[in-house]
């Protein structure tokens, strides 16, 4: 009760200085709202790279100038269809940029990011060339993060600073970068990322996901190195990167040292670390324990109709005690593009010489799309920064998968069907069944703008262990998962949205059954320097097994999940104020009740962002 008194307390001052600020600051434009909640239409259970979080913030502050530079930005955003990224592959200025909005051949979320762009002009006109970013989660403990972005003409700069909860470091992590363009190509120095191929080689820090998206999401290739937007401690290579664009291509040559997290044992086992949190006594131990050099080159061969991307890096490993380890990796990549479609592959060599390969064909024509691909991926198979379409991650990797994906569209109803099949590819027990599993899903949606009602139906299927024995007739044990969502969007009047989420789930085994309710009800005003949003959510469970997912009001430059696996009652509020000058404040607040009877401790769990365009 103390601890809630607090809260409401400083929230109080915190409500004090928003009032002065309002009374001696320039308001801004009500479209510009559309930004904090345009990533919230995607699934909550897939996860969004903080790359794309970033970028996007980026994007509508106006870091880059209409035209060819921003469309090529767009392009590097995770949720953009392969046919969006051929219409910006084709933008030249700010006219054929904006005029994408009208283009019905594209996705609703292009159109729509396209319309928030250009309602955002005037104020972009008006913004700096620096962007400054703090940002403060507090719950048991804080979490800050500093983020600074400078861009202008053909230079640009990065800095983020960063402390994790209960870290006994001031600034856990740093990370910056320095990039220059010329007429022939680009240099880099600091910390980047390359995102190349199909992820077999180096991905993003969040791999192409099983999903409704999955058809407009796994037939995009990489588009190359890139400054890293992101707070991720791991995922990295810092060092030097220089592009060289020539009639046959462009040549990527790039050398690298990087501190990681993780161990080397004397038999040369490399196990590394990606939480990024140093809390407990093994995770101190090992931060930054390990070394990583890092030299590689690519070739990337980009025309209109064919991309080809040949990588190769060697890496030495070497801990604070000494010992060394030393391999290589690399993939050939390459997308054909045909008169109803297109196909596309990679085949990864992986560290001790594992092997990875995605195949692809997409096909297209008016109102239908459909997707097959294939993959398969040796024991433990990892790479640089692979980070492929899997079912089993990291050393777990270890599978036959079979995809397939159908979207018919008819005026606004877009319906979309997937189904995967995958089984392990090496077993250990010549008489075990193979560890196995599937998934399908349905989803009906509607769109027109902001609006949208989305009714979608998934089902999992998956075995436990290898404990089915061939000669005994003895079957593994499966674990399957119902979920049945809807969400829709709806505008009260101009000023006031609103949103409703429904989620049941339904988890089973031979022995055990569990399921759980969910409803999500947000509603929000907008005015022309202001938006304030009050969100409820409540859950019911029977049994712990199923959960519930939901996302939390975020700010910009989150997109924090909520999973809920109790009865819960947690309401939330969330003021976001903005100008045209490109300053903005904004704070969240979420308290949790695990009863009904709003008896027990309740948890408070909050959020402050400030950004101020120089």
């Amino acid at each position: 009760m103390v601890q809630l008194r607090t809260t409401i307390l400083g929230y109080l001052h915190i409500s004090l200085v928003l009032a002065l600020i309002l009374i001696g600051v320039e308001p801004n434009t009500a479209q510009q709202k559309e930004a904090t909640i345009f990533l919230q239409n995607l699934d909550a259970e897939i996860d969004i790279p903080e790359e794309d979080i970033f970028l996007i913030n980026e994007i509508l502050k106006g870091q880059w100038s209409l035209g060819k530079e921003l469309a090529r930005q767009l392009m590097k955003l995770s949720f953009i269809d392969y046919d969006d990224e051929q219409v910006l592959s084709k933008v030249s200025d700010s006219k054929s940029l904006l005029i994408i909005s009208q283009n019905n051949a594209v996705s609703d979320n292009l159109r729509q990011l396209i319309t928030i762009i250009g309602n955002s002009v005037s104020r972009n006109n008006e913004s700096g060339d620096i962007l400054v970013n703090q940002y403060i989660v507090f719950n048991d403990d804080y979490r800050y993060r500093w983020k600074l972005n400078y861009s202008a003409n053909d230079y640009s700069a990065g800095l983020i600073a960063e402390r994790d909860p209960n870290e006994k470091k001031l600034i856990d992590h740093l990370s910056g970068y320095l990039f220059k363009k010329y007429n022939s190509g680009e240099l880099l120095v600091g910390d980047y990322q390359i995102v190349t191929g199909f992820g077999l080689w180096s991905w993003r820090s969040v791999s192409t996901r099983k999903s409704f998206e999955t058809i407009t999401g796994l037939p995009r290739m990489g588009r190359g190195i890139s400054p890293y937007h992101s707070s991720n401690e791991s995922w990295y290579l810092r060092g030097i990167g220089y592009t060289n664009e020539t009639k046959w291509g462009n040549l990527l040559i790039s050398g690298g040292y990087t501190l990681q997290d993780g161990k080397l044992d004397s038999a040369g086992n490399l196990s590394l670390s990606s939480s990024g949190f140093h809390t407990g006594a093994t995770s101190i131990a090992q931060q930054n324990n390990i070394s990583e050099l890092v030299l590689l080159s690519q070739w990337n061969y980009d025309k209109p109709k064919s991309q080809i991307a040949i990588s190769v890096a060697g890496t030495n490993w070497q801990d604070k005690r000494g010992i060394k380890k030393n391999d290589w990796s690399g993939s050939i990549a390459f997308n054909q593009l045909l008169e109803y479609g297109n196909i596309f592959g990679e085949i990864g060599r992986g560290y001790n010489r594992a092997v990875g390969i995605i195949t692809g064909l997409r096909l297209k024509i008016p109102n239908v799309k459909y997707l097959l691909s294939s993959r398969y991926y040796s024991k433990g198979y990892s790479a640089l920064r692979s980070n492929p379409f899997a079912e089993w991650v990291g050393k777990d990797r270890n599978e036959f998968g079979l995809f397939q994906s159908i979207s018919y569209k008819h005026n606004r109803n877009l319906f979309t069907i997937y189904g995967d099949l995958f089984r392990t590819s090496d077993v250990e027990k010549e008489d075990s069944f193979p560890k196995s599993g599937q998934e399908t899903g349905l989803r009906w949606e509607r769109r027109k703008g902001r609006r949208y009602q989305r009714l979608q139906w998934k089902w999992e299927k998956k075995s436990l262990e290898n404990n089915g024995i061939y000669l005994l007739a003895q079957e593994p044990v499966y674990e399957s998962d119902n979920t049945l969502k809807y969400s829709g969007v709806f505008n009260l009047n101009k000023s006031w949205w609103g949103k409703l989420q429904l989620t049941y789930t339904l988890d089973e085994t031979s022995d055990s059954k569990s399921h759980a309710y969910g409803l999500d009800t947000q509603i929000w005003w907008e005015v022309k320097n202001i938006s304030i949003f009050f969100d409820i959510v409540t859950t019911k469970t029977y049994g712990g097994s199923a959960w519930i997912y939901f996302w939390d009001v975020n700010l910009p430059g989150e997109m924090t999940t909520r999973v809920y696996t109790k009865d819960v009652v947690s309401p939330a509020i969330k003021i976001l104020y903005q100008t045209n000058s490109g300053f903005e404040l904004g704070f969240r607040l979420r308290a949790l009740w695990k009863d009904f009877d709003f008896t027990g401790t309740t948890e408070i769990v909050g959020a402050l962002v400030l950004e101020i365009m120089l």
